[in-house]
């Protein structure tokens, strides 16, 4: 009979449709939130050629390739359904959606009269010609101007304080006097202080200074149109054509900045070994070796072996677990347990020809020539246990598993 597999196990201890268990599997492991998860079937894949840049410097996203940017937009403006599970994007663009409701944003003056009624009042109460001294001259200048020539002569008169008192202190301390500069400074440093503060004074009394800054205060307020407007010119100022020149480009930021690592799969052959599938198939293959082992050991208990040839043979046998574990280990040691393992399995995909090792350095050979491109499903896996190995590290790992393979038939 043949076995279930695990989606047919699955589906018949369920009474629910196989697609929403796996939606809610999938979902209790990414949904988060309020928010709704939406899965795309049949599945989409994606290469992770197509989004890959150099991420290792802080600056990769102001250096990130035009190719990239515009595939990684691409995908971030499909528009789904509002759905658990949909056949794909619907058609329609983020961007131009976004464009469109903008564009039909019209603001209400109705709502803005008043306030600019105010605005207008109080804009007219800064702009009114006042006549006041400034430095010693007669001026006649708006409220807003009288206040900012007003605080312009505190300020210089400030900095003119400070470049003395700079320079006092380097003038004592030269003379290595620093408990006079002290006593200067809590003297006439104090008269000097008190100078500065009333032309602060005048800045408050005649120029309006804390008034002025209140009315700023009203006027400068946002209003919605002024933040819509300031929303279109952000994208203008963001926009560039595609390189096809088909489409408008907007930049936006994925995050992780390495997302596309995880488009490739990280797993080397131990990962993989450890997969629940496999340590089942690998239960079950050993369960069927063990049986043909014990139908082997009851044909040879028939047959006589004297007691000497048996402790002989036991010797043997001790003798190569002992050189095969010893060259394991070396081997190991030499080119590393994952190099060692990926190769291995190789070997093992052969296991039934005549001579596997050379069969899977024939293999290897035309499949390192061929490249990725048009191979077969067998030889794509092994492409994939290989990929980032060395050539030279290939060659020493299969020649030192045929060196422990033909010393053990030939010295035991």
């Amino acid at each position: 009979m043949a076995e279930k597999s695990i989606l047919q196990s699955l589906q018949e201890n369920s009474s629910a449709d196989v697609m929403n268990v796996i939606y809610d599997n999938v979902n209790r492991l990414l949904g988060a939130g309020n928010q709704l998860f939406v899965m795309e079937f049949p599945a989409r894949p994606l290469n992770a050629h197509t989004y890959e840049y150099n991420t290792d410097d802080c600056y990769s996203t102001l250096t990130k390739p035009y190719p990239v940017q515009e595939a990684e937009f691409l995908l971030s403006d499909q528009l789904f359904d509002v759905s658990p599970v949909v056949q794909g994007p619907n058609g329609e663009r983020l961007s131009t959606v976004f464009n469109t409701v903008i564009n039909n944003y019209v603001p209400r003056l109705e709502a803005l009269r008043s306030f600019v009624h105010d605005q207008k009042n109080l804009r007219e109460w800064l702009m009114t010609p006042v006549e006041d001294e400034v430095r010693g001259e007669r001026k006649t200048l708006s409220r807003m101007a009288m206040a900012r020539e007003l605080y312009d002569e505190f300020l210089e008169r400030r900095n003119e304080w400070y470049s003395v008192k700079n320079q006092t202190y380097e003038e004592y301390k030269a003379r290595d006097d620093l408990d006079g500069y002290a006593r200067w400074l809590s003297s006439e440093g104090l008269v000097q202080e008190e100078i500065v503060s009333n032309f602060y004074n005048d800045a408050v009394v005649r120029g309006h200074y804390h008034e002025v800054l209140t009315i700023l205060g009203f006027l400068n307020v946002s209003s919605p149109s002024e933040a819509l407007e300031s929303t279109k010119q952000k994208m203008r100022s963001s926009l560039r054509r595609s390189l096809d020149g088909s489409t408008d480009v907007y930049p936006v930021q994925f995050q992780p900045s390495d997302w596309f690592r995880a488009l490739r799969p990280n797993l080397s052959p131990k990962d993989l070994t450890m997969a629940t599938d496999s340590l089942v198939a690998d239960y079950r293959a050993k369960q069927k070796h063990l049986r043909s082992l014990k139908e082997q050991l009851g044909e040879q208990t028939v047959v006589e072996v004297p007691p000497e040839e048996q402790e002989r043979l036991q010797n043997e046998i001790r003798t190569c677990e002992h050189r095969l574990s010893e060259s394991q280990q070396q081997l190991i040691a030499q080119y590393g347990e994952g190099a060692v393992s990926a190769i291995k399995a190789v070997v093992s995909v052969y296991k039934e020809a005549v001579d596997p090792i050379s069969k899977a350095r024939t293999v290897i050979e035309q499949i390192q020539k061929a490249g990725e491109g048009n191979l077969s499903p067998t030889e794509s896996r092994i492409y994939g246990l290989i990929e980032g190995i060395a050539g030279e590290v290939v060659n020493g790992v299969l020649k030192s598993c045929q060196a422990q393979e033909t010393r053990c038939r030939t010295h035991p």
